[in-house]
């Protein structure tokens, strides 16, 4: 995938508490539509994250970007339960709204995927059979930046390392191009002090 600009993008990390609500539905769509119980307070808006968790669908549970809010119900961007075999009828939903979220000033970021873990069950009739590893590893995300200790991203990024917590990462792709969103914990912070002292 390559992005036709980066003028506008922004990348942010969850710093606050979220509101969690109680999903009471999801459609069985592309993208998929979530109904809570009550309508959220604060109310969701369009790229707001959100968490989704102890529904009866594994395609629906998940960080997604809300999109489409409309009193208790919101669209999960990028979600596709069309081919779920189960109806969602309960489950609780974090939300963090802008509030929510700390820009992160970097100057790069790279997303690095990792190939399925596989085990070989080779024999002499077929010497290169696998079966997918029970066990897989996530991928991971560095960032890189020349990070202004007294700016607010600075404390936000070293706290979540800290802490170790879980985290939800979005990347504003800018013009229309829509968000990437990530959940994980921040494993390690370094420092790189260049010779000319910049």
């Amino acid at each position: 995938m390559t992005a036709q600009s980066t003028e506008d993008v922004s990348i942010w990390i969850t710093t606050g508490d979220p509101t969690t609500g109680t999903v009471s539905s999801a459609t069985k769509a592309y993208p998929s539509v979530v109904s809570l119980s009550a309508s959220p307070s604060p109310a969701y808006e369009d790229g707001d994250l959100v968490y989704i968790y102890e529904t009866e669908s594994d395609n629906l549970n998940g960080s997604w970007c809300a999109g489409n809010a409309s009193g208790s119900d919101f669209t999960a961007l990028s979600s596709n339960t069309k081919n779920d075999t189960v109806s969602v009828s309960e489950g609780k939903c974090d939300h963090y709204d802008q509030d929510d979220l700390t820009k992160l000033c970097l100057s790069a970021i790279n997303i690095n995927g990792t190939e399925p873990n596989t085990i070989s069950v080779a024999t002499f009739c077929s010497p290169t059979a696998t079966i997918d590893s029970q066990v897989q590893e996530s991928g991971t995300v560095t960032m890189e930046g020349y990070v202004d200790v007294t700016s607010p991203d600075y404390p936000a990024l070293y706290e979540a390392w800290q802490l170790g917590d879980e985290r939800l990462l979005r990347v504003d792709l800018g013009v229309d191009q829509g968000w990437l969103v990530a959940r994980g914990r921040v494993s390690s912070v370094n420092w790189a002090v260049p010779i000319d002292g910049a």
